[in-house]
């Protein structure tokens, strides 16, 4: 890829996607292999891109035909455009997943759309300047728009979607506020700020205490290449999103597979549920599984799952039938959604005098043996 520009991860952080400045695609990166595995192909260079809460879309800006393309991240395809502003920028969704929002630079605009129609519901307009990066606190209440050459930062009450503030970072006319980054608890706005004078007077990060929007902090840009000058302008922020401990602690992962096609998912599924959404977690049907239904599992490491199936069957890559009182371990080089690895007999039930039985629960113990259970009576 030529010029990347624009990231964001899919809601369970299994992917990266990547934009582009100068070419029309998207790279889909396994982030645990850091391996480029898909490339979806858009309307015009993707500069920014921004995946819903909620994990089933992601959204691109696509700059030169002045729309977002809407992608499903588990087909990792392209499933609606929306028309925007003119030379959208930045893009950013509501915590609850429901509302976009996207900054126009070439029009001096913000786009509101409606996540569940994929249409424009309301037009922000007429900044005095182009606006170009968005963040949005973590109620929901407020987006915030780097203001570009008026060197401020506008502050938009979403429930309106007017202008209700004005922060202004610096006396400089020649200051550009290029991105805005809020912390995971709303108190900090970090706003990155630029100049075109040679003097580097507003080459720094400055630091917003929410609660009275006032400057608290400000953080110059190194000099890297000892001239005496801030070496590279502040064009982009991102915050890290610590982990905080809660109570009660967040619930454990429940993997399971399902007798009948349910849910929309397929017996030959491993779904993942923490107690409220459930996911796909191992698709059979990508990996040659289409006739067989998985029956006892084990997901024994974050790429190794231990399975039986409720009937015998070929299995890809294993030369001889697997029976029901077998059992297979799957070796993930992708999981969920397109998944991808390779199956290898991990045990053999006739080794241990099981035939006819079919092995219906499996837990792998620490010491490395397995705990089974099976339907028939076991002598």
């Amino acid at each position: 890829m030529h010029r990347p520009d624009g990231i964001s991860f899919t809601y369970d952080g299994g992917y990266a996607l990547v934009g582009s400045e100068s070419t029309p695609q998207i790279a889909v990166i396994d982030t645990s292999t850091h391996a480029l595995v898909d490339t979806i192909m858009v309307s015009s260079p993707p500069t920014s891109i921004a995946t819903s809460p909620i994990g089933t879309y992601a959204y691109a800006t696509t700059r030169y035909d002045n729309s977002v393309s809407v992608l499903d991240v588990e087909s990792m395809s392209v499933v609606d455009t929306i028309p925007v502003g003119w030379e959208p920028w930045d893009v950013v969704l509501s915590p609850d997943g429901q509302m976009v929002y996207v900054s126009n630079r070439g029009d001096r605009s913000v786009s509101v759309i409606d996540a569940s129609t994929n249409s424009v519901i309301h037009t922000i307009a007429n900044f005095a300047t182009e606006p170009y990066g968005l963040d949005i606190s973590p109620d929901g209440s407020y987006l915030y728009v780097a203001g570009g050459s008026s060197g401020a930062v506008h502050v938009i009450d979403t429930t309106s979607n007017t202008v209700v503030g004005n922060l202004g970072m610096s006396p400089h006319w020649s200051d550009y506020t290029w991105d805005v980054a809020i912390t995971r608890e709303g108190d900090f706005l970090y706003v990155a700020n630029s100049n075109d004078e040679p003097d580097g007077n507003a080459l720094q990060v400055f630091c917003i205490d929410t609660s009275n929007n006032l400057i608290a902090a400000t953080i110059a840009m190194p000099d890297t290449d000892g001239d005496g000058y801030p070496a590279w302008d502040p064009l982009a922020l991102a915050i890290c999103p610590q982990r905080v401990e809660v109570y009660p602690p967040e619930p454990i992962p429940f993997y399971f597979s399902v007798k009948e096609d349910v849910l929309s998912f397929a017996n030959d599924d491993i779904v993942v549920s923490d107690g409220t959404d459930f996911a796909l977690f191992f698709d059979g049907s990508d990996v040659g599984l289409a006739d067989l239904a998985i029956d006892a599992l084990a997901v024994v490491s974050e790429r190794e799952i231990l399975m039986s199936f409720s009937s015998a069957g070929a299995i890809p890559g294993i030369a001889e039938t697997v029976e029901p009182a077998d059992l297979v371990k799957f070796t993930a080089t992708r999981l969920r959604p397109r998944t991808a690895g390779s199956f290898e007999l991990y045990f053999d039930g006739s080794d241990v005098g099981l035939s006819g039985e079919n092995v219906d629960a499996v837990e792998l113990l620490e010491d490395g043996r397995l705990l089974l259970s099976a339907t028939s009576r076991i002598s």
